[in-house]
């Protein structure tokens, strides 16, 4: 199942938000360029599985919060 770029950006700024943290926080934390980040945040591309499990770790959130905007719980009402 391929990850959607857009809906990705999208969560991942909801989660930022909710956490009171700025994009260059999170970018400064994971050790990478402003551009790369950018990049992530508007859909034009998506980080590597690495990259995205050490931002999962960093905002403490599951993959699936990440990738598909819902908590793990959430899915497991489904």
């Amino acid at each position: 199942m391929a990850i959607d770029r857009y809906k990705f950006g999208e969560n991942v700024y909801k989660i930022l938000k909710a956490k009171g943290m700025k994009q260059k926080e999170l970018a400064d934390a994971m050790g990478v360029n402003k551009e790369s980040f950018s990049r992530w945040m508007n859909g034009t591309r998506v980080p590597s599985i690495p990259m995205m499990l050490k931002m999962a770790d960093i905002l403490n959130v599951s993959m699936d919060r990440l990738t598909k905007g819902m908590y793990v719980e959430d899915q497991k009402r489904k």
